[in-house]
């Protein structure tokens, strides 16, 4: 028998799970950020991609698979509960893009609210996600200061570094962050 050597096969199809927090307690200006910066990443990809596939996820204390018109035109409310979006995320990726064969990014919007008992188990979902994803994006919305899971992402890229984060706190500030965010080589941003 010939000596053989395994050569790596690069994937070529890639997958955007874009996730948005639609609790009540994004507001107005809140949800129009987070509208506005999900526009951004799609007129991006599209541009820059000729075939990504994008899953949509919204969330307050449920999370729930839906179309791009749901996604961008829903007005909800309820309580925040942020791990049921990502262990969504986490299941579908599972069923329908295995990591052997797709390319993974996860992008987030929220205004940074969570219940604080669901941050351990954010923590451990997200860190889940980070090994096998090739980038995750997070997107905190018109906060001043930021947020217990702002936090939490941060401790999470000192060991995953395709974790990426910004704080946009109004419109004028979102177009440069989202340039910021897609910009940088792989070792994170930090929040602004």
């Amino acid at each position: 028998f010939a000596h053989t050597t395994a050569v790596p096969q690069p994937k070529y199809q890639a997958v955007m799970f874009c996730v948005m927090d639609v609790s009540g307690s994004m507001g107005t200006v809140e949800k129009d950020l987070a509208k506005r910066f999900f526009l951004l990443l799609y007129f991006f990809l599209q541009r820059q991609y000729q075939s990504v596939q994008l899953v949509f996820v919204k969330h307050h204390h449920e999370a729930t698979e839906c179309s791009e018109d749901e996604f961008f035109r829903t007005r909800e409310g309820g309580g925040t509960v942020v791990s049921p979006a990502l262990e969504l995320v986490q299941s579908i990726q599972q069923q329908r893009y295995p990591a052997s064969e797709w390319n993974l990014y996860l992008a987030q919007a929220s205004d940074g609210d969570n219940h604080h008992l669901d941050n351990p188990v954010l923590a451990e979902v997200m860190e889940q996600l980070l090994a096998v994803f090739q980038a995750a994006f997070y997107v905190e919305v018109a906060r001043n200061v930021p947020s217990d899971m702002l936090q939490l992402y941060r401790q999470l890229q000192e060991k995953y570094p395709q974790l990426r984060t910004v704080q946009a706190r109004d419109r004028r500030h979102l177009y440069p962050l989202f340039r910021e965010l897609f910009a940088q080589p792989a070792g994170g941003t930090q929040a602004r």
